[in-house]
């Protein structure tokens, strides 16, 4: 058996991220990180159940509870640093007093999908929101985009009914009331970025915490650091190596989100010809500047964030995730979307259950564990239809579990369908599209650069992905996809967040 006959196209990476919503519904059959987040795996401890009092708290012991997405979060950021100065020294303190998972992956590389499955516990085949074409980038394409389905019940839906207070603060496009994702929530305040940078979601996360009243889950979405990347000033020199921006490259700088979109398209075989050129390598490593920049940014508000939070209620239950990672010329191109591998695919999560003691955990998780694992510590009974695991139990983890990621970009158009599922240090990519397969020992290639010729593994994972597949295809809550239309002003939303950079007027 020939165990790669072609590689996934190598940009369809921002593609997906051009429009998000979460739904729940759906079945259809990344990117690497660099050596300096290379890691030795530490040995696997199944932990402890938590305590009783934690599993089954009463109205009056129901801790608060804060859900913070860092939206295109690479999970290599958390421990990175330019130059020997930390990029994220709040959330990396963070995560050393907390439940640190360093092999937690996205259920899709862009955010609705993504959210969907997060906020639902289940996986795209199952929710099935998984397209959103929010502008005429394509001529003849709809504006119409899948939505949340109703019937969904929502993490914010399920800690509402237990007499939670839900808010939700959020800046990306994709994330909109119109698109279903405000269910559950009593207040959602949204603008989208960068008319609300990471400071403005800071602020009005404490506004809303001013009222008093608890028990409360406060949902955040920081866009930062989701391009356009443009850190403030201060996190730009606080690093010493910052360099400054090439003048070759200028110019396409000055219009990036049409830079970016030409590029996405093109490289999804939409558009025929470029219009803009490639950015120097002296500008590629300016942007990856400007990204490490954007996520000092976020740490820092973060940080204020849960300054004020420890202050007045210190039994918080926190999480904090990415919805997917980010492409910075990984396997060619940028952004995210288009393919599975790992710079997109695995992501940061970190859980601080106060009593609960801190510890590195490398078992690969998934991001639809969050609500079991939340509805546990609140003493929540598990819906039968949840597809995650509470990783607070023993059962929650385990080092041999095989994980699942999905993208078919934003736009149905693309043609574009990848599935992913690791298991171990071995990860299979299947683009169903071309019918290949790519192997990869993630060990011995972290990059993934090298596919493997095995067809014994490749047999066993392609069983696994063909299981999970039918699985979701049977699940008794699987949705039909719905949809909605969007209006001007979510276009230009999502425009101002570099989806909409090849629209002319």
């Amino acid at each position: 058996m020939m165990i790669l006959t072609r590689l996934h196209r190598p940009a369809l990476a921002l593609l997906v991220a051009i429009s998000a919503t979460v739904g729940c519904s759906g079945s259809t059959p990344d990117e690497p990180l660099p050596p300096e987040a290379a890691q030795t795996p530490e040995e696997t401890r199944i932990p402890e159940p938590p305590a009783e009092e934690t599993t089954q708290a009463g109205d009056a012991d129901r801790p608060n509870i804060v859900l913070i997405v860092l939206d295109a979060l690479r999970a290599d950021r958390v421990e990175a640093d330019r130059g020997g100065t930390p990029v994220m020294p709040r959330l990396h303190a963070f995560a050393e007093t907390s439940r640190y998972f360093t092999r937690a992956y996205a259920q899709s590389t862009w955010t609705k999908p993504s959210m969907a499955s997060l906020f639902t516990s289940t996986y795209p085949g199952v929710h099935n929101v998984l397209f959103g074409t929010p502008m005429n980038l394509v001529e003849g394409q709809r504006t119409t985009a899948d939505r949340l389905p109703e019937e969904c019940e929502t993490l914010a839906e399920t800690l509402q009914a237990a007499g939670y207070r839900t808010i939700g603060v959020q800046t990306n496009g994709n994330m909109t009331r119109a698109l279903g994702m405000a269910q559950g929530f009593d207040v959602y305040l949204e603008r989208a970025y960068p008319a609300w940078r990471a400071k403005d979601v800071t602020n009005q996360a404490l506004e809303q915490l001013a009222a008093g009243d608890e028990p409360f889950l406060l949902f955040l979405h920081y866009m930062d650091p989701h391009g356009p990347y443009d850190p403030p000033e201060a996190h730009r020199v606080a690093f010493p190596d910052f360099p400054a921006p090439p003048e070759d490259d200028l110019a396409v700088m000055e219009d990036y989100a049409f830079w970016y979109n030409d590029q996405v398209l093109h490289d999804v075989g939409l558009k025929a010809e470029r219009e803009t050129p490639d950015f120097s390598p002296e500008g590629e490593a300016y942007v990856r500047a400007l990204y490490d920049g954007d996520c000092r940014y976020a740490d820092a508000e973060v940080g204020r964030l849960l300054d004020a939070v420890y202050a007045g209620h210190p039994d918080t239950v926190t999480v904090i995730l990415a919805d997917h990672g980010e492409e910075l010329w990984d396997h060619g191109s940028i952004g995210h979307g288009k393919t599975v591998y790992e710079e997109l695919a695995r992501v940061p999560l970190v859980l601080h259950v106060p009593g609960v003691p801190p510890e590195r955990i490398d078992s690969p998780v998934e991001l639809l564990d969050v609500l079991p694992t939340l509805a546990s510590i609140v003493g929540i009974a598990p819906r039968p239809g949840w597809q995650g695991r509470n990783l607070l139990a023993r059962e929650g983890l385990d080092p041999d579990r095989a994980v699942f990621t999905r993208t078919w970009s934003s736009l149905r158009e693309t043609g574009i369908d990848l599935a992913a599922v690791i298991q171990g240090s071995t990860k299979l990519i299947y683009d169903r599209a071309a019918q290949t397969y790519a192997l990869y020992d993630l060990d011995a290639d972290p990059l993934e650069r090298a596919p493997l010729e095995d067809a014994l593994r490749l047999r066993r994972l392609a069983a696994l992905l063909e299981a999970h597949d039918a699985a979701n295809a049977e699940h008794p809550e699987r949705r039909q996809p719905q949809q909605t239309e969007l209006d001007e002003e979510a276009l230009r939303d999502l425009e101002a967040q570099g989806y909409g950079g090849v629209r002319r007027p």
